[in-house]
């Protein structure tokens, strides 16, 4: 998130972050940090039917070849089953935290 309070169509406001106001940027950065490909994020898209992370990942792994040997890391935002079974098929490695499900403890307890 890049602040900015000034106004801008497509700055975006986060309740609870420390940067509550910005520019959302999605970034594919190699090994050093350095970004590869980078994508500002305007605004909900009409008439999506692919999650947001999903698409979001695919867009930026559209620049990398078949050939090349890659392992990606994302947080819980991006991860979902779909997009790591695409991943998988792609021959992408992929490592991704997962959200914990709200109500977790209706699984685990038996009754």
């Amino acid at each position: 998130m890049v602040p900015y309070y000034g106004h801008h169509s497509s700055k975006i406001f986060i309740r609870g972050k420390t940067i509550r106001f910005g520019f959302k940027i999605w970034m594919v950065c190699i090994h050093t940090g350095y970004p590869y490909k980078m994508e500002i994020y305007a605004g909900k898209q009409v008439n999506e039917a692919v999650p947001l992370g999903t698409r979001v990942v695919n867009n930026l792994l559209s620049i990398v070849t078949i050939h090349l040997q890659v392992e990606i890391f994302f947080d819980n935002f991006f991860t979902s089953y779909d997009l790591m079974k695409d991943l998988a098929n792609r021959n992408i490695k992929a490592t991704g935290t997962i959200r914990e499900p709200r109500n977790v403890h209706r699984y685990l307890v038996k009754k």
